[in-house]
């Protein structure tokens, strides 16, 4: 239908919408749900996005994403609800069952976490993404993963609980943790199933009250041991005493007088917006966050659309933000009701708290100015610099999607190999993917081989991610002709026509030029081109290297990464 007759048709519905507040819901040709939405006046909202004269002249939205949004609207549902406020609940509700793709919503897809104390002899802790009936004691739900994970940390090092997976039945040589103060050992029969207990019972006290509890706990029982004359358990609880105080340093660096509280502040790029989020517990800063989003609706919109959709099992009495919000009270209204506590969202204005909004702000600059998702690497002109690269390699398509692969490992063991992507000359990190290598042997022409492989398989099989679906403009690869003309193979019998070149290697292991399959392409003599190719290749190591030191400590400890 045309587009122009589209909107005219839906206009016509809407104007029979009794002028009531409410929720309106966009749906695609497929029927499904793209966005939802809350109107004070549903008719009134609803005419801004149906209105012809608008669409005709485009600039006149005030985005692009909600222009992209409406050429997909076919159809909407509404419902009427009895206030503006209703209408904001109700749209909270139906944002987090349905997450529509124009709405806005957080990126970190790891849930709610919960740490999980097992009901077994030796008791561990661990990070779970769910309570199961079993027995076992909980912590949480905790928003942040990485507060959850570094609780467990912090707890396990602290009380030298085990976080591997042995069995404790049988003596066995003790791990790396033990050697480094992080473990009691249990598997090697270091400590007693009683005291083991005990440093379990003040892990947990830990998590759920905080170090300053059990600090004077520990205290206690360091006199009454002295004055018993168990000098070596007075000692033990000694080291326990100072590496809890040391944690406890390490949280403080930030504090304020409010004990709890949420501290956020948003930054604008070109075209993403980072929000950095500053979590406060007993007046000491425990831990940060941050977020992106595109950089497409008003602050005070985001800012509300931000804090609706992080504010779902857990928010503080106080949450500070650097600028005005719209729907504020509402949304005061609507967090207190659901967490039956009084909730201030407050707007500093000078002070401590404004110097933390400052503080928030400053790093939030920091990690937008040096994300991989928005900054260039230094590179000017990225379309220019595409189409030389495309000249030099004599290739008909300028290479906007770049793949580039890298294999790691040390004689054939933890054999792994990623797959990184540029796209327009800047790295596109959520595309990003991971292989373990099937054999472990020292053969860089068969792991390669393998890998370009499977992700050639990924491509042909239709159930994968959107990412192995696309094809790339050119491949790069880890090396010089043999491996392009070993490659070059692979793609052409899987009948692909995709350009591969090696980036070679100087003896300091930096690129210094491109092979194809039977000549080497010098890229010196170009500045721009040079330092894109570098810093592709330094990408792809980089990321080939932590994967492999990762799998490569946890096969060593023998024990479970959080």
């Amino acid at each position: 239908m045309d587009m122009i007759l589209k909107l005219k048709k839906l206009k016509e519905i809407t104007k029979k919408i009794p002028k009531k507040p409410g929720v309106y819901i966009m749906k695609d040709f497929q029927d499904k749900i793209i966005y939802i939405g809350k109107a004070k006046i549903l008719p009134n909202r609803l005419l801004q996005y149906f209105c012809p004269e608008i669409f005709e002249n485009k600039s006149k939205y005030n985005s692009v994403k909600t222009l992209k949004m409406v050429i997909q609207i076919e159809n909407f549902d509404y419902i009427i609800t009895n206030s503006e406020y209703e209408a904001l609940v109700l749209e909270c509700s139906l944002i987090k069952i349905h997450r529509p793709k124009y709405n806005i919503l957080l990126k970190d897809a790891k849930g709610y976490h919960y740490i999980k104390a097992t009901n077994e002899k030796w008791r561990r802790l661990r990070l779970v993404s769910r309570k199961e009936n079993d027995n076992s004691m909980y912590f949480g739900p905790y928003m942040s993963y990485f507060s959850a994970k570094r609780m467990i940390e912090e707890a396990c090092g602290i009380f030298k609980i085990a976080v591997c997976s042995k069995s404790f039945d049988s003596k066995s040589k003790p791990c790396l943790n033990f050697h480094i103060n992080r473990c009691s050992a249990p598997c090697a029969g270091e400590i007693s199933i009683e005291d083991y207990e005990n440093n379990f019972k003040n892990a947990l006290n830990f998590i759920e009250n905080g170090d300053e509890n059990i600090l004077n706990k520990l205290k206690n029982d360091m006199i009454l041991a002295s004055s018993e004359m168990q000098f070596e358990r007075a000692a033990k609880i000694r080291n326990t005493i100072f590496a809890l105080e040391k944690s406890h340093q390490n949280q403080s660096v930030i504090s304020n007088k409010i004990k709890e509280q949420d501290v956020i502040s948003f930054v604008c790029g070109d075209e993403k917006i980072c929000v950095e989020v500053f979590k406060f517990h007993k007046g000491n800063l425990f831990i940060s966050e941050n977020f992106f989003f595109e950089n497409s609706e008003s602050l005070s919109f985001i800012r509300s659309e931000f804090i609706k959709t992080y504010y779902q099992n857990f928010a503080p009495v106080q949450i500070t933000i650097d600028g005005e919000i719209q729907d504020h009270k509402l949304i005061e209204k609507l967090l207190s009701e659901k967490f039956n506590k009084k909730i201030k969202i407050s707007i500093p204005k000078k002070g401590e708290q404004l110097n933390l909004i400052k503080l928030c702000k400053e790093n939030a600059e920091s990690i937008l100015n040096n994300s991989f998702d928005n900054q260039s690497f230094g590179i000017k002109n990225n379309e220019k610099i595409l189409q030389n690269l495309a000249k030099i390699l004599n290739i008909n398509k300028i290479p906007k999607y770049i793949e580039s692969y890298d294999i790691s490992n040390i004689c054939g063991t933890d054999n792994v190999g990623v797959m990184v992507v540029f796209k327009n000359g800047i790295p596109l990190k959520h595309a990003y993917r991971k292989f373990k290598i099937k054999k472990d042997f020292p053969n860089d022409y068969a792991s390669i081989s393998e890998l370009l492989g499977r992700r050639i398989n990924r491509f042909k099989n239709g159930k994968y991610d959107e990412y192995f679906r696309k094809i790339p403009d050119i491949i790069l690869i880890d090396g010089g002709m043999v491996h392009a003309r070993i490659i070059s193979e692979i793609v052409k019998k899987n009948g692909l026509n995709i350009p591969i070149f090696g980036m070679v290697k100087n003896e300091k292991h930096k690129t210094r030029a491109l092979a194809s399959e039977d000549k080497i392409i010098e890229i010196k003599n170009n500045d721009e081109i040079f330092k894109l190719i570098c810093e592709i290749q330094e990408e792809t190591h980089r990321f080939a290297i932590n994967y492999h030191k990762k799998l490569r400590m946890k096969r060593m400890l023998g024990e479970n990464i959080f």
